[in-house]
C-alpha cells in the first residue's frame, strides 16, 4: 500500500480489500492521523446518507417497477423452462445431422426407385421380367403384375 492512499482508505470503509491489505491498513491507521481522519470523513459521510431519505416515488412509477418486476420473474421462468428444450434440440441436431449426411440414403436403392408403373410397364410391353427364374423369388408385386400381364396377353388372343 502506499502510504496515506486515499482511494484505499475508501476500499477499506467499504469493505472491498482483502483481508491482508485491511491488516496493513489497520496498522498503518494506528500511526497516521490523516489517514484516521479521511476514515473518520468517510463514515460521517455514509452515516449523513443513510440518515437521508430518498425521493417518494408515486403510486404509477411504484406500479410500473411492480410490473417489470413481475414481468422480469416470468421471464425467468420461461427461460428455465425453455432452457433444457433447447438444449434437447441442439443434442438432436448435433447428433442427428451427421448421422443424416453419414448414412446411406435409403431412397436411392433400387428396390425403392422403381414405381409400380414401371413394373407393371415392364411386365406389360417387355413380357415377364422374370420368367427365367423361380417365380418363389420374386416379390408378390411382380408376381400379382405377371399373373395380369399373362392374362390380358391370353385375353388378346
Amino acid at each position: 500500500m502506499t502510504p496515506c492512499d486515499p482511494i484505499q482508505i475508501s476500499l477499506f470503509h467499504d469493505g472491498e480489500l482483502s483481508a491482508a491489505e485491511s491488516e496493513l491498513l489497520k496498522l498503518h491507521l494506528r500511526d497516521c492521523a490523516d489517514c484516521r481522519l479521511a476514515l473518520s470523513q468517510y463514515r460521517r459521510l455514509s452515516a449523513a446518507f443513510d440518515l437521508a431519505e430518498g425521493p417518494a416515488l408515486s403510486p404509477t412509477a411504484m406500479a410500473r417497477i411492480s410490473r417489470d418486476a413481475t414481468s422480469a420473474e416470468r421471464m425467468r421462468l420461461v427461460l428455465n423452462i425453455a432452457r433444457p428444450f433447447a438444449a434437447a434440440a441442439a443434442l438432436i441436431l448435433a447428433v442427428g445431422v451427421p448421422m443424416l449426411l453419414v448414412s446411406p440414403d435409403v431412397s436411392a436403392s433400387p428396390a425403392h426407385t422403381a414405381a409400380p408403373e414401371a413394373v407393371w410397364e415392364s411386365a406389360l410391353v417387355g413380357g415377364s421380367a422374370s420368367r427365367d427364374s423361380d417365380p418363389s423369388h420374386s416379390s408378390p408385386q411382380t408376381q400379382i403384375t405377371e399373373f395380369i400381364a399373362n392374362d390380358l396377353a391370353t385375353a388378346r388372343r
